[in-house]
């Protein structure tokens, strides 16, 4: 074992001018048994629950600034709102997200380096480790770097690899491409492996949810579909009071969620839950979003309740958010990422399949697409071309928005918003007593975010994020 190094989770204390590898020692021992390693991950996972940790999994704000980045909430009655509806002002903060990454990967590398499977114990580490450190890596190839494009992805960039502990490791950025080879090899180890203590939380099939997501992300239909498929199959879509009783259980396993945060946290009611939502009530979703779903569908009685506020002087009726903003993984998921997946590969009865799955579920009468039967693309919907770069066909549009309406309040649709062509538009805000109105202007390069530069400044080669290259 290596000695020498010094390192313990939640050591690394980076501050935005520190570089991301300029990794100090700090006279800790690395532990030797598998239950002090087991220690290093629980840690991990108990900063995850309590929010302290927000690079894994999101914390109920991202979700929150991601709907309002989205165009799902109405930025001009944001009125003094703290809500950044603007990814703009949210874009210098991300910097010092990139190099807190590496802190978590150093010491996922570590356990990854010093642990044997030799038993069942160690196995079941070595799979939440492999995972963990793959979803980090996710994490950095789907908002550091562009959208995966199959033609040119060799030449895209990527992450920075780093795959075993150094402090003297200077690597400058890897391609796109190796970024998702180091992605799919943690995350099939993780599912070999397979863990099945639900402690660590990361579950084989959660390893398998996120497996589906990179094969989505990376244009892979077919396995994309295959698994996404086998999850669907397992977790079965729910309908009614089932449905209901899953969307408004915030901290525990519910209905056929396929991961949940803070099982563990039962004060999460009070800080990271209770005042998210406490400001999401404040805002109202914007009525292109409301008018995607008709009376008939359940979700808008459970996602929203209604208030009067005042607009141009007079009283109105609006609808607030009440739907929990909770960071989980739900079968759902999977049968839209099978139906776009089936589009994309010419098999429209198993796209419709799942697109139907979901809307007989959801949607009171609803009677089943047929190719013939899908409504027509709108031609002001924000979205104009599918992953491919194609233009929405009635199929992809009618997933597209029926996912829209699913995940409001989940942090998906932000993503969807960069994987679909990164369409630009205007914001506008009314600020201060004086009610004067500001526009904003999201534009192609800001869904991808920056990188210290700093950390392009230290380190020979570490090429910027296209857009950012004097600004950050």
């Amino acid at each position: 074992m290596k000695k020498i190094l010094i390192i313990f989770i939640s050591l690394f204390c980076l501050s935005s001018c520190d570089s991301y590898l300029d990794i100090k020692p700090h006279n800790k021992i690395i532990p030797e048994s598998t239950d002090d390693f087991s220690s290093m991950i629980q840690k991990t996972l108990h900063a995850v629950d309590f929010n302290s940790n927000d690079r894994i999994f999101d914390s109920e704000a991202d979700l929150m600034h991601k709907e309002a980045y989205a165009k799902n909430l109405e930025s001009s009655l944001f009125i003094n709102s703290v809500i950044p509806f603007y990814i703009g002002s949210s874009l210098p903060g991300k910097t010092a997200s990139y190099s807190a990454y590496y802190a978590e990967i150093a010491n996922f590398n570590i356990i990854i380096e010093e642990v044997k499977a030799n038993d069942k114990e160690s196995k079941e580490l070595l799979a939440v480790t492999h995972a963990l450190r793959g979803i980090c890596y996710y994490n950095l190839m789907v908002y550091y770097s562009e959208p995966y494009d199959p033609a040119n992805a060799k030449t895209q960039l990527g992450a920075s690899l780093i795959e075993e502990f150094s402090m003297e490791a200077r690597p400058i950025r890897s391609s796109i491409f190796q970024t998702a080879e180091l992605i799919e090899e943690d995350l099939k180890k993780a599912i070999e492996f397979n863990c099945t203590t639900k402690d660590y939380r990361i579950t084989q099939d959660v390893a398998k949810a996120y497996l589906a997501r990179f094969y989505y992300w990376t244009h892979n239909w077919t396995e994309a579909a295959k698994i996404a498929s086998e999850l669907v199959a397992k977790y079965p879509i729910l309908n009614g009071d089932e449905y209901k009783h899953m969307i408004n259980t915030p901290f525990v396993i519910a209905g056929n969620e396929i991961f949940c945060k803070h099982l563990y946290n039962e004060n999460a009611t009070e800080e990271s839950y209770k005042q998210p939502m406490a400001h999401l009530e404040n805002v109202y979703p914007s009525l292109e979003f409301i008018n995607l779903m008709n009376d008939n569908d359940i979700r808008k009685s459970l996602f929203f309740g209604t208030k009067k506020i005042i607009v141009n002087y007079k009283e109105v009726e609006r609808l607030t958010t009440i739907k929990p903003l909770i960071v989980r993984i739900r079968s759902a998921e999977m049968a839209f990422i099978a139906a776009e997946s089936y589009a994309y590969l010419k098999k429209d009865t198993e796209a419709l399949n799942y697109l139907n799955m979901i809307r007989r579920n959801r949607v009171a009468g609803f009677v089943d697409y047929t190719s013939a039967s899908l409504p027509d693309v709108d031609p002001e919907y924000l979205v104009k071309v599918d992953a491919e770069g194609n233009p929405l066909s009635k199929l992809v549009y009618n997933i597209l928005t029926e996912r829209q309406i699913e995940f409001f309040c989940e942090g998906d649709r932000w993503l969807q918003l960069k994987m679909h062509g990164r369409p630009e538009f205007y914001t506008y805000s009314i600020k201060g007593t004086t009610n004067y109105t500001q526009k904003y202007s999201t534009q192609k390069y800001m869904y991808t975010y920056p990188i210290a530069i700093t950390d392009c400044d230290l380190i020979e080669g570490l090429k910027q994020n296209p857009g950012y290259e004097y600004n950050y």
